[in-house]
């Protein structure tokens, strides 16, 4: 017997809530019990899900295709594998299935919306909010669209338009954590008195780890906007230790890396191999400790008409690990045939992203761990290492919830020891390529910005141009948290910032006082 839709969708309501409690073997019972009497692509679809969160990712994909095998019209099992295919960055597969599901219904409002999450990881940003914007005209009530259009208001500098959309999601659920988180990470907001009641309410009520945390940090920066420091700090700490024990981290010794990194990377390997330099492209590495300006240095070059500014690039990272080994043992084996191919992979790689540039910036601050290798592949390649007040970037590091990465800055030991290897990595690069490295001070930035944007264009061979002091009306997208500072003018008010706290960072300076060993 066939089920109606109103059938079909009061048994995907129990389905997902059973999905919600983790009852997966219960509800492929249902499911497999529902089929005897019905063989709908619908139900099959539905068994994929139960995998898919599962994560057994295969398994799921083979029924979403058995679902649209039986109907080739099944739009949502195509939304579902356009799902898997985005999550592991395969953007062209995703984009198939998601224009073959809007072809099918062009009413399809998850179709649009992760249509615009997969243009916007592509960087066709434009494309991205019409996406999203088409989903909200088809279901003006999408949350995770709202706030994923609020997300691309922030990365533009529209500040403005981001709380509008992120206030409207919390208009139709204010129980939304990760949302008051967002609000947060816009820097400049500041929470109204019913939504701190809302986040100190859902602390006491929800005690699931990841909103937990997205709460506790939320509620760290409203603390800090009353001048509550002390108070902020200690809620600060429970959110990093909350984040650092769900992540599993294991710490690394950043001692021994430097160790080895200095014995791979020697005065003879720099003599030994020669790489022509004869490249039409420069890429300049912009890294260094998270937080340390390096998000404004793009934004002052990538102002100027001859600099493309590409954000952060996971290629370096991506190449270093295809090597056979752990770095930088991987690289001792390495002819001066094996060096000159690793470079020309990276530009290759990088020019897919910035076509017709003769310069661009690569702002990824992890690469300064590896940013030797790629001066030495690539002649023409420079690095500017950005620093930072101990205290003031090791703090701002502690107050930021990151997405993805920097996994040591949760806890306050191996942010430290990290802050000082990469201080000891870049000036160990510095020493092996002088000509090739340029290190740069946020607080002189700051002060002095004409004089230190000339000086970093010297550097690279270009005249100053006026436009870099003028970097705020760049409307380049921006995917990093300072998205929303770095389309203001300089302000100094980020300079010994840490002194608000006075004694509750205490810890920091005494850990900061102990060398790297």
């Amino acid at each position: 017997m066939k089920m109606s839709h109103t059938e079909i969708n009061q048994f995907q309501q129990q389905i997902d809530q059973l999905l919600v409690n983790q009852r997966y073997v219960e509800a492929l019972k249902l499911i497999k019990k529902k089929q005897k009497r019905n063989k709908s692509a619908e139900l099959i679809r539905l068994e994929g899900i139960v995998h898919l969160h599962k994560k057994n990712i295969a398994m799921a994909k083979r029924f979403f295709k058995k679902a649209i095998a039986i109907d080739e019209n099944c739009s949502g099992a195509m939304n579902n594998l356009a799902f898997i295919e985005r999550n592991n960055n395969n953007y062209e597969n995703a984009l198939y299935w998601l224009n073959k599901s809007i072809s099918i219904n062009n009413t399809n409002a998850e179709a649009y919306h992760q249509l615009g999450i997969v243009q916007k990881a592509l960087g066709e940003i434009n494309k991205a909010e019409q996406s999203f914007l088409k989903t909200l005209t088809i279901y003006p009530k999408h949350i995770d669209c709202m706030v994923n259009l609020a997300v691309l208001k922030k990365d533009i500098g529209d500040i403005k338009e981001a709380i509008k959309y992120l206030k409207n999601s919390l208009d139709i659920n204010p129980y939304q954590a990760h949302t008051y988180w967002v609000l947060s990470n816009l820097k400049s907001y500041q929470f109204t008195s019913n939504e701190k009641q809302m986040i100190d309410l859902m602390l006491n009520q929800d005690n699931s780890s990841e909103n937990h945390i997205y709460l506790l940090f939320a509620q760290s920066k409203y603390l800090e906007d009353d001048q509550l420091y002390k108070e902020s700090f200690e809620v600060l700490k429970q959110a990093n230790a909350m984040k650092y024990a769900l992540l599993k981290h294991k710490p690394t010794d950043w001692s021994a890396l430097m160790m080895r990194i200095k014995a791979v990377f020697t005065d003879n390997l720099v003599n030994k191999i020669k790489v022509s330099a004869n490249n039409d492209i420069k890429p300049v590495l912009i890294a260094g400790m998270p937080r340390s300006g390096s998000t404004l240095i793009e934004q002052m070059l990538s102002s100027h008409s001859m600099i493309t500014g590409a954000s952060e690039l996971d290629i370096l990272k991506r190449q270093v690990s295809r090597l056979k080994g752990e770095y930088p043992m991987s690289f001792v084996s390495l002819t001066t045939t094996d060096w000159n191919r690793f470079g020309q992979e990276y530009l290759k790689d990088a020019e897919q992203l910035v076509k017709g540039s003769c310069c661009f910036t690569d702002k990824m601050p992890e690469n300064i761990n590896y940013a030797g290798a790629l001066l030495l592949a690539l002649p023409d390649a420079k690095l500017i290492h950005t620093k930072r007040n101990a205290m003031d970037v090791c703090l701002s590091n502690f107050k930021q919830n990151y997405t993805h990465a920097n996994e040591f800055s949760y806890d306050l030991k191996e942010l430290v020891e990290y802050y000082n290897f990469q201080n000891q990595v870049a000036e160990y690069w510095q020493e092996l390529f002088p000509s090739q490295v340029c290190v740069i001070e946020y607080e002189a930035l700051i002060n002095q910005p004409q004089q230190q944007i000339q000086r970093l264009l010297t550097f690279l061979g270009f005249e100053y141009e006026p436009s870099c002091l003028e970097f705020y009306k760049n409307k380049r997208y921006i995917k990093t948290a300072s998205a929303g500072q770095v389309t203001q003018k300089i302000y100094k008010t980020a300079t010994n910032y840490y002194k608000n706290y006075g004694d509750a960072l205490l810890e920091l300076s005494q850990l900061l006082k102990q060398p790297l060993n």
